[in-house]
Formats: structure tokens, C-alpha cells, sequence
């Protein structure tokens, strides 16, 4: 921190939508920048999105015009971002706002994180559970109307002679030949014994479980490799700043 300190860096104190404790990210103006409009950003959260950032510096008494890189999804850890205002001497005015022990900024994203963002990303890949009962439905329904179908076709053939006048004996179902009334019929009565339901239920009951659990044992094998990294030093979120 004294290093970003004599680095030009002020702090500023934001407040995580997920959390109750604070958390610090670091600005000063973008010495690369020939217009005098930018601020460099260090620490940022990785929900963060450009909303968040434009009502930030807005809260600060900036414009934003543009960020850079741009932000796609969720961050990576430790990444830095230049913030393009309206006016140079907004640059100053966001940094003097910013340097205030008094000020503290929510930093409140749609985006979630950690063990959440997983989960999120897990039950979006299923359906909801009334459009996979009616699409299991309609398949029986379709299925039960095809066999209704080639019954009544095997009857026909039964009935029908050949050539010389002979009727072939077609080999079928000794069930009786019904009509599309009877797959609606049919379709209820499977409904009725819940065995279709039954088994699908069962079935992704199983493969969620398992997938959270899938989920969750990564999220901890993720946590336990970032503060491992923090251990030996090699995880520093100001690394880009630092060799600057």
C-alpha cells in the first residue's frame, strides 16, 4: 500500500454488494494519457461492470465516457482498468473526492461470484420444470399417436389381398386398433401411474446432486490455490503497476 501510495495512488473505500466488509481499490491519474482525462484503476472487484463503474465515478463528480480494456463477463483477478472522463479537470475532482477518508462508494453488480456464480451457471444449463414435464408430455403424446398409426396401417394390410387374391397374414400387435382419441386415452393413464415422471425426477434429482457437489468441490480447490499463491508471494494484484 506505501508503494502505491508514493506511486501517485489514492485510496478509495467501496462496499461489496455480497459482503459486509470493506474492501479498498486504488486511483491516480493515467500518466499515459496525453489528454489528461484518464484515471488508472488498481484492485478492481471482479464483478465489477461498467454500470457500477459509471455510477462510481459519477458519485465521485466524473463523467465516464469509456473503459478500457473492456469489460466482458466477470474479471480476472487483479485487473487494472484506465477510465476515460469527459474533462480533464474531472480527473482531479474524482481523485480529491476519492482521497476523503470520509468517502465510501457501494459497489453493487448484477454479476455474482464465487460459489453463487457456479451454481447460477449450473441451473441455467437445465430447463424449467414445468417446460420439461410438457415437453415430456407432448414426446409421449406424439410417440402414443405413432402406435395408434401403425396399427390401424397393420389392419389394414390384414384386410387387403395381394395380386393373386390372396390376403397375407401380417404379423402385429394383439393389442386392440384404436383411434387418436384413444392415445389422449392412453397418454392420461400413464400420467395417472406418475412412472414417466417418477423416473425423470429421479434421474435429474441424481445428476444435480452430484454436479453441486462437482461445483462446490472446485470452488474450495479454487480458493485453496489463490491463497497458496498469496503464500508464496506470486499472487499480487498490483503486479502491472508495479512494474510500471
Amino acid at each position: 500500500m506505501d508503494k502505491l501510495k508514493e506511486k501517485g495512488f489514492v485510496k478509495l473505500k467501496i462496499t461489496l454488494d455480497d459482503s459486509e466488509k470493506n474492501q479498498y481499490i486504488f486511483l491516480r491519474a493515467d500518466s499515459e494519457d496525453p489528454e489528461g482525462k484518464s484515471v488508472y484503476l488498481v484492485n478492481v472487484p471482479v464483478t465489477t461492470t461498467e454500470k457500477v463503474l459509471r455510477k462510481a465515478i459519477s458519485n465521485l463528480g466524473g463523467r465516464l465516457v469509456s473503459v478500457y480494456p473492456s469489460i466482458q463477463g466477470i474479471l480476472k483477478a487483479g485487473t487494472n482498468l484506465r477510465l476515460k472522463l469527459l474533462e480533464k479537470t474531472e480527473v482531479k475532482r474524482v481523485l480529491k473526492s476519492a482521497s476523503k477518508s470520509s468517502t465510501s462508494i457501494p459497489w453493487i453488480s448484477s454479476q455474482s461470484s464465487g460459489l453463487k456464480r457456479y451454481l447460477e451457471k449450473y441451473d441455467r444449463q437445465f430447463p424449467n420444470g414445468q417446460v420439461l414435464e410438457e415437453s415430456v408430455e407432448a414426446y409421449m403424446k406424439r410417440l402414443t399417436k405413432q402406435e395408434i398409426s401403425e396399427k390401424n396401417r397393420l389392419r389394414k394390410l390384414r384386410n387387403q389381398p395381394d395380386e393373386d387374391g390372396f390376403i397375407p397374414v401380417v404379423r402385429g400387435t394383439h393389442q386392440s386398433v384404436g383411434n387418436p382419441e384413444e392415445a389422449e386415452k392412453l397418454l392420461q393413464k400413464k400420467k395417472e401411474t406418475g412412472i414417466h415422471k417418477d423416473f425423470y425426477r429421479f434421474q435429474l434429482r441424481n445428476e444435480k446432486k452430484k454436479k453441486l457437489q462437482d461445483l462446490a468441490h472446485k470452488f474450495e480447490l479454487d480458493k485453496q490455490r489463490i491463497e497458496q499463491l498469496k503464500v508464496n508471494r506470486r499472487f499480487n494484484p498490483y503486479q502491472e503497476t508495479s512494474s510500471r
